[in-house]
């Protein structure tokens, strides 16, 4: 299943002696073949073993560890710990840093992933205190009045984001075209209401580039413009952006990509000009306190 998911992106199998960019300068297409080949493809077996089949290795190596990664299960300690280092980083009540860590559990269970936890909210909570210990988690007060935060020093910090990691490379993609959308919004005489697709898509392209080497953020048989596509699409599920054209647009759009997928990858190579059909599209940035805190 591997091998045939692998082949059917059999135009990633370029000579290596051809530029990386392709004539369009599609930077998805060209960040795709960056991924496979910017490795080490030397082998024991020199030149009897092919370059396809290195790239097929190389391939199906990067596809086990992602299926991997997306396939364990989450403990109450990887939980706790991401929310305390991100949505929780300046303290808490015990009662919100219970909201959060639910609130995250059911986003992750719709997710798809697994959690290795069960219980009711404040059992799971006071499990994954006592797991972590006072020295990575201060609760101070008594009673209703009780807060915790994570401590301040830098061992401490280094090993929440041990556990944290787990969840880490889940919300890489989200987290890198959220970065990207920041970026937008912070540049000087920038539309802070509205941005682009094609824009921010194109930035989100660019981060993905530099973090190749850190996260794998789709499998290789999958394309991470389609990757990032999804990520998008979560932030627009969780209002944190909304989408500025009709319903009727948006069925028409889809109707559009349905029918596009229908030609074979060959016609992209066309020298014929294809109007990009996302340029006009734009996104509105919602305001409300959760869509600021998801970002």
């Amino acid at each position: 299943e591997l091998v045939t998911s692998f082949q059917k992106y059999n135009y990633l199998k370029a000579p290596i002696e051809r530029p990386l960019t392709p004539p369009n300068n599609n930077l998805a297409v060209n960040l795709d073949r960056q991924i496979l080949y910017n490795h080490s493809h030397s082998s024991l077996f020199g030149a009897d073993v092919s370059t396809d089949q290195k790239m097929m290795v190389e391939a199906i190596g990067r596809h086990l560890v992602y299926d991997a990664a997306q396939s364990t299960a989450l403990m109450c300690t990887n939980v706790v710990s991401y929310v305390l280092l991100t949505e929780q980083r300046r303290g808490c009540s015990l009662s919100q840093l219970q909201s959060s860590v639910s609130s995250r559990g059911k986003a992750l269970k719709m997710a798809g992933r697994d959690l290795g936890y069960m219980g009711e909210d404040h059992l799971v909570i006071k499990r994954a205190l006592e797991m972590l210990g006072t020295s990575l988690v201060r609760v101070e007060g008594s009673g209703a009045n009780r807060t915790v935060r994570a401590h301040a020093s830098v061992p401490a910090a280094l090993e929440l984001s041990y556990y944290a990691n787990a969840l880490v490379a889940h919300y890489a993609a989200p987290a890198i075209v959220a970065t990207a959308l920041e970026s937008i919004v912070c540049k000087q005489n920038a539309d802070e209401d509205t941005v682009r697709h094609s824009e921010l898509m194109e930035a989100a392209l660019q981060l993905s580039e530099i973090l190749s080497q850190e996260f794998i953020l789709c499998a290789p048989c999958t394309r991470i413009e389609e990757r990032l596509q999804e990520a998008l699409d979560e932030l627009l599920a969780q209002d944190v952006l909304t989408d500025t054209r009709s319903p009727d647009a948006l069925e028409e759009q889809r109707w559009s990509r349905r029918f596009a997928n229908n030609f074979d990858d060959e016609d992209d190579d066309d020298d014929g000009y294809r109007p990009d059909p996302t340029r006009l599209i734009k996104y509105k940035l919602s305001k409300s306190p959760e869509a600021l805190a998801e970002r």
